[in-house]
Formats: structure tokens, sequence, C-alpha cells
């Protein structure tokens, strides 16, 4: 249900001075920017046009009036018959919606009806509104200065659109002004179902408009409380389909499958159901209250004559049967209402005791359900938080053991390369001897006896092939040398180069282009 908001249904009987009439332009201006349309598109049984035939064959004395037709039940031509129910349908551009009558023709209708300032109350329930709120008015009003009454009925239908709750709370305003004397009886009717309103036509057509003025409203009130018990039996479905959950899920998640998985949505739903069952509470309430009015108000009127007698109390058997219908969907509605206070948090648990024991058991078995998964979610947190933190734990610990064999090594490492570092300087110390002493021992230099006896007897003299070492020797140095500066220089490049990529990608390099990264440059577009 969601077209309509509701609250608690107000009877009163207001002793209605004439002079508060004035005031009613007043309270019309204040209302008719959410209230009111621009154009009228109001139905009436005016005496002036016969009865149409509708596009379904079917006749209807309800006829399309506007601002330019002239004003219903206004006068008459002489010889005329004036009809003893005169009726104005104002109906809603849609629910929620404003009325399809303009301020001043409404204005109109209230002046020359004399219509009590009271239906006011009513009336102001209705227009543009996106939510519920408390300016709906469900009950009953009269004037004890004028046979007058106007009630506001809820009903439900069933809206035809694909939606999940395939039902909307309706309302509809009815104002009825009936005298003993000549004048006809007069009514005004907001937002009447397409339902109520072929009823309506059938109740033009037959003879009882001339019986009693009790037998619309027993028409009307049957027509509207019809829908309550499929409404009703349709709550009962959604509730026993919860407490099935209740009843048969089980607290292991892993054993789903052989009961009902129950989450926390399941609560929203149950909320939901409240919400629709407070609802229907306050407007089957509301129903007992007008059918019960309307009974005490025509018995304390008593205008009906001896000849009616036998319809006035079969109009009053059917509002009676109305009356006990709606009570026992209100004893119903509260029967639904009482299993569902167990609900979980929405349920002060001082009030269990008021409560059967299987009512409280149901309901706070999901409760218990979704509060003992959460505890076991929970643990399991707890337990897989504590595996993680020690696998953390030891692979901290490895990554220490890492550290100090990287540690062991590089101080093993370090100690070689200062072995190397003194073998490499003894290796250049000894060198020049080295050459030396190839040289000596090789035949480039031979000792050579003296000629004379007074020379020394021996000397040294270079071979006469000493140049081809040197023109072997000094090319290899060279060519030796020439490949040490391009591996050098080659390798200088490279390291360039990887600094540039670095840079492109956005890491800088450490001073000994090794894998350091200190910071982080913008990339290049």
């Amino acid at each position: 249900m969601g077209d309509a908001g509701l609250t608690d249904p107000v009877c009163v009987v207001v002793d209605e001075d004439r002079k508060t009439a004035d005031h009613v332009p007043d309270r019309l201006k204040a209302i008719e920017d959410v209230l009111f349309s621009d154009v009228s598109d109001i139905y009436t049984n005016d005496v002036h046009t016969a009865s149409i035939e509708t596009a379904g064959g079917k006749q209807s004395f309800l006829h399309r009036a506007n601002d330019e037709d002239e004003f219903p039940f206004t006068g008459h031509n002489d010889g005329e018959k004036q009809r003893a129910t005169q009726i104005i349908l104002i109906p809603q551009v849609y629910s929620w919606g404003r009325l399809k009558v303009t301020s001043l023709l409404f204005s109109e209708i209230m002046r020359r009806w004399q219509v009590c300032p009271g239906f006011l109350d009513i009336v102001g329930a209705y227009g543009v509104k996106t939510n519920e709120d408390e300016r709906v008015f469900y009950g009953w009003r009269e004037s004890g200065g004028k046979d007058e009454l106007c009630y506001n009925v809820p009903h439900v239908e069933r809206h035809g659109r694909e939606l999940r709750d395939p039902w909307s709370s309706r309302q509809m305003a009815l104002y009825h002004q009936h005298s003993s004397d000549a004048e006809p009886s007069r009514w005004i009717m907001l937002n009447v179902s397409t339902s109520t309103r072929t009823k309506l036509d059938r109740f033009l057509a037959s003879e009882d408009t001339q019986c009693c003025n009790l037998a619309l409203h027993a028409r009307l009130l049957d027509s509207l409380g019809q829908n309550w018990t499929a409404y009703i039996e349709d709550l009962t479905v959604a509730l026993l389909e919860q407490d099935n959950k209740a009843s048969y899920c089980s607290i292991d998640k892993s054993r789903e499958n052989h009961g009902f998985t129950v989450t926390y949505h399941d609560l929203q739903e149950m909320h939901m159901l409240q919400a629709k069952i407070d609802r229907a509470s306050v407007a089957v309430e509301a129903c007992v209250e007008i059918g019960r009015k309307c009974l005490t108000h025509f018995e304390r009127v008593d205008e009906l004559t001896p000849a009616c007698s036998a319809s006035r109390q079969s109009c009053r058997a059917k509002i009676g049967v109305y009356v006990s219908d709606m009570a026992r969907h209100s004893q119903a509605l509260q029967r639904l209402d009482r299993r569902l206070k167990g609900i979980l948090d929405l349920v002060d648990v001082s009030r269990a005791p008021q409560m059967s024991p299987a009512v409280v058991l149901t309901y706070r078995q999901i409760s218990r359900v979704l509060m003992f998964r959460n505890e076991v979610l929970l643990q399991n947190f707890n337990r897989h938080s504590g595996d993680t933190l020690d696998a953390l734990l030891a692979i901290n610990q490895q990554s220490r053991i890492h550290q100090a064999t990287l540690t062991q090594l590089f101080a093993t490492v370090q100690a070689d390369s200062v072995l190397l570092k003194i073998l490499g300087i003894v290796a250049t110390v000894y060198l020049p001897a080295s050459l030396v002493a190839t040289v000596f021992s090789s035949n480039l230099i031979q000792y050579v006896a003296a000629a004379s006896p007074t020379a020394e007897p021996q000397r040294l003299v270079l071979s006469p092939q000493f140049w081809t070492y040197l023109a072997t020797s000094l090319p290899l140095m060279g060519l030796t040398l020439a490949c040490t500066l391009f591996l050098d220089r080659r390798s200088r490049r490279r390291a360039v180069l990887g600094k540039v990529v670095a840079a492109d990608d956005g890491v800088v390099l450490g001073p000994g282009a090794g894998p350091a990264y200190t910071g982080v440059l913008p990339s290049h577009p």
C-alpha cells in the first residue's frame, strides 16, 4: 500500500455556525495551489440531460460538466421534475494528485449549496503530495445546524501495475445534504473509483433513489469494503512465509540446503509488513467508526417515512453487516500485529511477557540465528587474522635471516675484494721485474765475448732481431689499450642510457646506477 497516507480516525460532531462560512474563501485560497486544477472535469446527473450510452453499451446517468456549463441544479424549466438525488463527482488527476476542478467552480458549489465548512477538513486531505503526511483525514463530520454529513473512507484496490505489491490504498470523500422538505438530496463525491462509479450508475437507474437517504451510503460502503478480505489474506500469506523461515532456518550456514535462508533482508521485509498492518488497522478502524456514525446519524434524524420502513431496515442491515465485517477485519489485523511485535530490535524486551511464548520464540529465533552467524563470522575473521599475523611474523623472521646471510656474504665478498686488491698491487709491483727478467732471459739480449784481451770478457749485445720484438709488442700494446678504452666508453654509455630510461619511467636511480629508488619523477607526455 503506498498511494495515500494514514492518520488516526477522528469522528467529531461540530456545531457549525453559518458565520464561519465567511472564512471558506480564505481556507480555499490557502490550499488551492496544491488542491485544484486549472481546468474542471467533473461529472453530474443534471436533470437537463437524459442518460447516455457509454462505450461499453451501458447506461450512464453521470455526464461531464465544466466551467462554461450552467451550474448544475441551479434551476429548472417549468414543468420539469427535479431529481430526488443530485450528485457531483470530482475525480483526481492521479493518486496524490490535484482534484479535477478549479478553485472558482468549487467555491461556487460550496456557496450555492451552502456546504458546511467542515467539509474542507476532508477536502484538505487531497491534493499534490510526495509522501504520506498528516493532511489525511479519515473519519466523520456532521453539522448540527443542518442535515449534513461528510466523511472520508479509506479502501484498497489492485492497481494493475507490475509492482511487487499489487495493492494500493485509496480514499473517497463523500458529502451528503438531506432534508425532509421538497428539496433534493445533494451529494458531492471525491475520487470515486471505476467500480464504485459503475455501482452508482446502477443505483441511479434503480428505484432506490426515491426510497431513503441511507440507501446510497449502504451501496457505497459495501462497494468500498469488498477488497479488504483479499488484502488481509495477502498480508497473512506474507506473514506465514516469514514465520516458516523463523521456524525452520538453520544457524549453520553450511546446512541451509536443508532449511531456509535467513538474512537481514527478512527483517526489513517484516518491518515493512508491520507498517502495512499498522496503516491497514487505522483505515479499518476508521471504516468501523464511519459505519456506526452513519447509523447513529440517521437514527437521530429519523426522517424516514413509514412507507420506507422496509427499505430502511434493509439499508441498516447492510451497513450493520459492513460494520461487522470491518470489525472482524480489525480483529484480524490486530492478531497479525501481535504476531509481528516480536521482531528483533523493533520490539522492547520488556513487552515480551505480554505476548505468547510462541510469538516471541518465532521472531526472536531469526535475530538469534543472525546473531550467532555474526559471532561465527567474527570468530572466523579473528582466527584468519591471527593466522595472517603469524604468517607475516614468519615472513619477517625469514627476512631477517636472509638479511643476516646477505650481510655475511657481503662481508666475505668484501674481504675477498680486499685480498684481490692486495694481490693486484703485489702483481703490479713485480710486473717490471717480470718484464725485465723475461726480456733478459730471451734471445733478444745476448752475452758476446770481447775481441781483445784488454776488453771485458763478456758484454750484453742486442740481438739483430730486437726490432722484431718492438714491432710486434708495441702494436699489440696499442691494440689492447684501444680495446680497453672502447669497452670502458661503451660501459659508460650504457649506464647513461639506463639512467635516462629510469627517468622516463619515473624512477631516479642512485649514484651507482643500481636499483635504489630514491624518488618518483613525472613521466614524459
